[in-house]
């Protein structure tokens, strides 16, 4: 079987009628970012310029504004910083790459529903994780367009849950921005510079490790 046919990531049905399975993140459920330090932990991400695997979407013309978080620091970490690991090339992460972010974990501050993407879910559109959670970035148009028809015909349902193609079995997630706003998200107090807290880079190192990348500071 062919890369491309493993992949292929058919459009999601329309009218988009089927039920969802909707789990809730309870109030004081710690969500973790590594995110850029020109913005607030908690800020939602209204650009359409660059591609993720459920975003851009739109709404009735206009970008849905998005935020995504990991269920763990090293979730976070290869969500992030070795998300293209994967590639031959990509076999050092130079040290200045990470000077621009900050990690923090984010306390929920009200129950919310997201759709669970999970494989038991997704067959219920005769996908597999392959074909939308396990894709690669080439996909990402087509995997958008899931998270866009899941947001425009279930309006109760806050964002989407489903397991980390980098951190399996860890969880990956993305809150809809216009329904959970920054101010649903509290800071856990601890936010610190990724390049300069020892804990946090020291994660950084190992996770690095554990895939074959090696963390390169220049500077040394």
């Amino acid at each position: 079987m062919s890369l491309m046919s493993i992949n292929h990531v058919p459009p999601p049905p329309h009218p988009f009628r089927a039920e969802l399975h909707t789990i809730v993140l309870p109030i004081d459920t710690i969500l973790h970012r590594l995110y850029s330090k020109k913005h607030a932990g908690n800020t939602f991400n209204s650009s359409h310029e660059k591609l993720n695997r459920f975003s851009p979407i739109f709404y009735e013309g206009k970008v849905v504004p998005v935020l995504y978080a990991g269920s763990s620091l090293q979730c976070a970490i290869y969500e992030t910083l070795f998300h293209d690991a994967y590639l031959a090339k990509r076999r050092a992460l130079p040290v200045t790459s990470i000077e621009d972010r900050r990690y923090g974990g984010w306390i929920v501050q009200r129950a919310l529903t997201v759709a669970t993407l999970h494989a038991p879910d997704l067959a219920r559109f005769e996908l597999t994780i392959d074909q939308l959670t396990a894709t690669n970035a080439m996909y990402y148009p087509q995997t958008a367009r899931w998270a866009e028809a899941i947001h425009n015909n279930h309006p109760d349902v806050q964002g989407l849950e489903w397991t980390s193609y980098r951190a399996g079995p860890e969880r990956a997630y993305v809150l809809f921005g216009d329904r959970v706003k920054p101010h649903d998200l509290r800071t856990a107090g601890n936010q610190v510079d990724v390049a300069t807290d020892h804990l946090v880079y020291k994660e950084v190192i190992e996770c690095g490790h554990r895939v074959g990348v090696r963390v390169h500071d220049s500077r040394l």
